[in-house]
This record gives C-alpha cells, structure tokens and sequence, in this order.
C-alpha cells in the first residue's frame, strides 16, 4: 500500500494481516541471515535509515528481495523522501502482538557465534 504524507514523500505501508500464521511469518523472515542483519542494524541505529545503510555486498534486486519480505510480514515500513527511501523497525507493533518475540530472536543470534555454533 501506498500514501502520500503531506512533505510530498510516500510511505509503503506494511499489509496488517493477524493470521494465525503471522508468527510464522515473522520468524520465516528472520530465520535468514542477511534479513537478520538489516533488522539489527535498524534496531541499532533508530529509524529513517537508508537501504544500503542496512546491507553490505548485496545486489540492489536481491537486497530489494529482503526488503520486500520484512514489509510483507509487517517486520518494518518503508517510505520515501527527496527519492531516497527510509526504513524504519515496527517494533512496537511486533511487541503489541507477539510480546517478546524479537527480544528472544536477537538473544538466540547473540547466542551464536559467526560460524553458526553455540558459544554456550
């Protein structure tokens, strides 16, 4: 979905569909490394960043790819200002329906080292 915001700029909204499956959703996201990634960096540095703020070493179609995959499952929302598009976390509407859940995703990633063994 598309809006326009009164600066000119337009703002891609996520789909809000609370589906038994939405969860699943979520976590299907996650589960990738690279998408991974873009949530922790956005997590780490706040809203409104850039695209390729929130990757390194992607093609642009591919790392449209996982963009649209975080949008479609409501993880983040997208929106465009002066032809750049900005990126934000909705973590609070993941915590309003799935309380906990990105905390538990990002103490497990945390847990894990680089090479994908535990470091427990």
């Amino acid at each position: 979905m598309t809006n326009s915001v009164p600066d000119g700029s337009r703002k891609l909204e996520p789909p809000i569909r609370h589906d038994p499956e939405w969860v699943a959703k979520v976590l299907r996201a996650l589960s990738d490394p690279v998408r991974l990634e873009m949530v922790r960096r956005l997590r780490d540095g706040g809203p409104d960043q850039g695209c390729s703020d929130l990757y390194d070493n992607l093609p642009k179609s591919t790392a449209s790819y996982h963009f649209s995959i975080l949008r479609s499952c409501g993880l983040i929302e997208q929106h465009d200002v002066a032809g750049r598009r900005l990126n934000s976390l909705r973590d609070d509407f993941v915590e309003q329906f799935a309380p906990g859940l990105l905390d538990a995703v990002y103490g497990s990633a945390i847990e894990r080292e680089p090479n994908g063994s535990d470091s427990r």
